[in-house]
């Protein structure tokens, strides 16, 4: 079944409303990528726009006395330089008529059709996100001190909480705020679930010497909300090749980030302080906007999806980055 990929304006799509909500249902429910926790999504109705960037004036002393019919206290959200633009994201995905004719059921066979070409969008959105989030030119960054799969190389001295701890640190001097976020891949995650210094670590949580380590004991360990583990893997190989897959994490091992992001998007969705934001276009209707047709020239079925896009950094103090801290393999 072939995927076709398009990146042009859609234009005068009309979405088929049922087949858009299973399709953002099912997105909603993919829990192996974690793009959307590190770089929050807000709708815009404007497909191009300034938008809000962190500062630190809301922690400064301002003088807020004042006589009574004084004047007030200026203080004033930052607006970027620049603007996001809800680049246009689409691909279909195209079935004989055969196929579907054969179907148990035909609203079933769209929306398998659409769990493809969502699943083939979502994937994109992650490897772009973790691109940026990544990226050492976005971000500060420290080498760790020590690498923490020693299993791998024999070091026995490396620490990964004061790797995190120092980390912490460089966030809270760029912006008065403790990090609550760390992400990581899942072979990052496995050194350092094996870690010696973190398994004695582990003996001194309530849950004691006996505990199996997982994302919800580190978030006590390190004090912060959330661990997030980012486990997407994508075919590296190319499309048609017909060469054995190439699977290859979309976060790249070795890197964590250290992050505080602002949990309060109900009610300041616009003007959160986060790393990063993913900037989605509602006039399309919403994230993955769906329909389907028939393409009478080769009797097919053609479901096709669209997302209105824009990743980014709104505030690179509110995230630093620890690097080489797992030796990268073949496997990685």
């Amino acid at each position: 079944m072939a995927v076709v990929a398009h990146s042009s304006d859609l234009g005068l799509f009309h979405h088929d409303e049922a087949l858009t909500g299973y399709a953002q249902g099912y997105a909603q429910d993919a829990t192996m990528f974690i793009a959307d926790q590190i770089a929050p999504p807000i709708p815009v109705e404007n497909k191009s726009d300034t938008y809000y960037v962190g500062k630190t004036e809301r922690l400064q002393r301002h003088n807020v006395r004042r006589a009574p019919g004084g004047l007030f206290a200026q203080i004033e959200w930052e607006v970027s330089e620049d603007a996001y633009i809800a680049k246009p994201y689409g691909c279909e995905v195209t079935a004989p008529w055969e196929w579907s004719k054969n179907a148990d059921a035909a609203i079933d066979f769209e929306q398998q059709n659409s769990v493809l070409a969502v699943d083939v969008l979502m994937l994109d959105y992650e490897a772009r996100v973790a691109a940026a989030a990544s990226s050492t030119s976005n971000f500060t960054h420290n080498d760790a001190a020590e690498e923490w799969d020693e299993v791998a190389t024999g070091v026995s001295v490396s620490d990964p909480y004061s790797d995190i701890e120092t980390a912490k640190a460089i966030v809270i001097a760029a912006t008065g705020h403790v990090p609550n976020t760390v992400w990581m891949n899942y072979p990052t995650y496995r050194a350092l679930v094996n870690n010696t210094n973190m398994r004695e670590r582990v003996k001194y949580t309530e849950m004691g010497s006996a505990a199996v380590i997982t994302p919800n004991l580190l978030c006590h360990v390190f004090d912060i909300e959330k661990l997030l583990v980012g486990k997407a893997v994508y075919d590296a190989s190319v499309p048609g090749s017909g060469v054995d897959p190439a699977m290859t994490w979309v976060w790249p091992t070795g890197t964590v980030g250290v992050a505080y992001i602002d949990n309060r998007i109900a009610t300041l969705r616009a003007a959160i302080l986060a790393p990063m934001r993913t900037f989605v276009w509602t006039a399309m209707g919403g994230r993955f906007s769906t329909r389907s047709y028939v393409f009478d020239p080769r009797n097919a079925n053609v479901v096709q999806c669209a997302d209105y896009v824009d990743e980014k950094v709104t505030c690179a103090g509110a995230q630093t980055l620890i690097t080489a801290c797992v030796a990268v393999t073949s496997d990685d």
